[in-house]
């Protein structure tokens, strides 16, 4: 499944897929939008089964890793799936700077763990030290407007 939405991704250039062993800020651009991208897109369907940890720069999955590295040296094997998700909905999210994506998947995440609004942004302002909570809160209204933020609280990323 992994093949077939990089792929995607690389199409949507989201991504470049030459750049992933790179140990530069292509390298460092192109592994984040991959790890954020994927856990998006599984939050708005995509059958993966990766699972996401709260790191410094946002949901991160090892497994992941594990297999995107696979993917840039050619060792990963190709299925011919097409990826089933809301890839407008997911675009939706992905035209965002990095530091945006960052927060939004944050919140996205922790939202399971929090009943509002205000104690969620209190949280990630808490753990995404030094993004001020105006800025925590700008992202909070923009991914509310999204598909993705209608149901913010409800969610099992």
């Amino acid at each position: 499944m992994l093949v077939p939405f990089l792929k995607w991704m690389e199409k949507e250039k989201l991504m470049n897929p030459s750049n992933i062993t790179k140990q530069d800020q292509d390298g460092f651009n192109a592994r984040f939008r991959i790890q954020k991208c994927v856990f998006v897109a599984q939050c708005l369907g995509l059958n993966t089964g990766y699972g996401f940890n709260r790191y410094k720069h946002g949901p991160y999955s090892p497994a992941l890793t594990k297999d995107y590295y696979m993917y840039a040296r050619d060792e990963l094997k190709y299925t011919d799936t097409t990826p089933v998700f809301d890839r407008d909905a997911c675009l939706d999210i992905m035209k965002h700077d990095n530091n945006w994506i960052e927060i939004a998947t944050t919140l996205l995440r922790e939202s399971n763990y929090h009943s509002d609004g205000d104690s969620l942004v209190e949280y990630v302002e808490c753990i995404k030290f030094p993004y001020p909570k105006k800025y925590i809160q700008s992202v909070l209204d923009d991914l509310q407007k999204t598909k993705l933020g209608e149901s913010l609280n409800r969610l099992v990323c």
